[in-house]
């Protein structure tokens, strides 16, 4: 009896191994699935494409500040601030028009939290803080009325 089940396991198991093999002979797209394995030929060498050439690439280089200084970064206004340690320019807040700049200011601590800005004019080739105010007139400032960094009221 022992032989008798041995030899049916066998005869099922070899059947069971012979039918799931066929399966992996379908084709991948009639069966509704993708085949990501390359196709082989039966010499065993690779039948996809030869690998195509890398070419190195360098990242793009970041927007040049045209001849106005515009658009100026945090740290560059940081530098020029003379801010004590602590104060630090906010870039969300930098708008920057016709050689001036505005930057609002992120405190030490809330308490010391206020609104106002900086003004920074960009002349021979660098930035120099200028002031410092909450209400900016233009006539003030000697900024340009045409810049959206001032009113002239």
């Amino acid at each position: 009896m022992r032989v008798r089940n041995s030899l049916v396991f066998g005869v099922l198991a070899g059947a069971a191994v012979f039918a799931l093999s066929a399966c992996d002979n379908q084709d991948p797209i009639a069966a509704g699935t993708t085949n990501t394995t390359p196709a082989t030929s039966t010499t065993g060498v690779s039948k996809t494409a030869a690998p195509t050439k890398t070419t190195k690439t360098t990242p793009a280089a970041s927007p040049a500040a045209d001849k106005d200084g515009c658009p100026v970064t945090a740290s560059t206004l940081q530098k020029a601030s003379g801010l004590d340690k602590g104060w630090k320019i906010n870039s969300g807040t930098i708008k920057c028009d016709q050689n001036w700049a505005t930057a609002g200011l992120t405190a030490p601590t809330p308490e010391q939290q206020g609104d106002g800005v900086m003004v920074f004019q960009h002349r021979d080739g660098k930035w120099t803080k200028k002031g410092e105010g909450s209400s900016l007139l233009c006539s003030e400032w000697g900024m340009p009325a045409s810049s959206d960094l001032c009113t002239n009221a």
